[in-house]
């Protein structure tokens, strides 16, 4: 959206800026730009001694990803930040 009403060189300024923000969040280690404008932040890393197969880092990420956000529920209720350009 950003690009098209603005032009690609603002939206990469926006990426640059949400990069930044996440970044002072939660840190430069384990976080990944995986598409366009998605990035994630990486619960879960294989571990060759442990993981016979990718499922059982999935599932410690969705595991960890749920744990996240039922304590981020628990102490902010429903509150979101919604922001509109």
């Amino acid at each position: 959206m950003i690009n098209d009403n603005y032009g690609h060189e603002c939206g990469d300024l926006a990426l640059i800026d949400a990069g930044k923000v996440l970044i002072s969040v939660f840190g430069r280690e384990n976080l990944y730009r995986i598409g366009g404008d998605e990035f994630i932040k990486g619960y879960a890393m294989y571990s060759p001694g442990n993981d016979k197969e990718y499922k059982q880092v999935f599932k410690r990420a969705d595991q960890k990803m749920y744990a996240n956000k039922l304590a981020y529920y628990n102490r902010y209720g429903n509150f979101r930040i919604n922001h509109v350009i």
